[in-house]
């Protein structure tokens, strides 16, 4: 096995704004009616000393405009778009409330993924460090890691089978980084496989 490990990049992801457009789909309504009821929430909000539509540096909105200088759609924050939809009916609210909450939960697990991906790599490049130049016994000291990480984590949670990585729930993928990374720490100290093993399951288990 190789001790290049590379590690990944991709960007986290934050769900922050919800188009007019994405309004109109949601809820049924003209985005032509959408745009007059954000025009209306914020001239409403601009009689309480807050500025006008039309002012750019207004936070919690953003203007797009066609070529002919005319709205062509307007992307709210979450309090803003919460508030539009304040004045609608609760079916369509719940609606919007609805996608946004499914949104954030992509948002959340693709981060989720993707730091577990990240520090994943990391402690297997870590572990490449401790390991013997013999391919064979990288290969085997792999293995016995994942699957002594697997059966910790597993029985942590009071389950006599083992789960592999990719059938584990969150909770249980968030103890399981933790396993490993204690893992890759006592194995750089010098431990034993089974000494490793009967200090995680101290941790973990007892």
């Amino acid at each position: 096995m190789s001790k290049n490990v590379a590690i990944s990049k991709r960007p986290l992801v934050t769900i922050d704004s919800m188009t007019s457009k994405q309004i109109s789909e949601l809820t049924g309504k003209e985005h032509n009616k959408v745009l007059r009821d954000i025009r209306n929430m914020m001239d409403t909000l601009s009689s309480r000393d807050c500025p006008k539509m039309d002012d750019t540096d207004y936070k919690g909105f953003f203007i797009t405009y066609d070529e002919r200088g005319y709205y062509k759609e307007v992307s709210l924050d979450k309090a803003h778009t919460f508030t539009l939809i304040t004045g609608y009916s609760v079916e369509l609210r719940k609606t919007v409330i609805d996608r946004w909450l499914e949104l954030e939960e992509q948002a959340k697990r693709w981060n989720f993924e993707t730091l577990d991906k990240r520090e994943q790599l990391e402690c297997m490049a870590k572990l490449c460090e401790y390991l013997p130049e013999d391919a064979k016994s990288e290969n085997i000291d792999y293995i016995i890691a994942n699957m002594m990480v697997n059966k910790i984590t597993s029985l942590a949670f009071n389950l006599e089978k083992s789960l592999k990585k990719g059938d584990m729930p969150d909770e249980m993928l968030a103890t399981r980084q933790n396993v490993l990374k204690d893992y890759v720490d006592f194995f750089g100290r010098g431990f034993s496989h089974d000494k490793i093993k009967d200090v995680l399951k101290t941790i973990y288990i007892s």
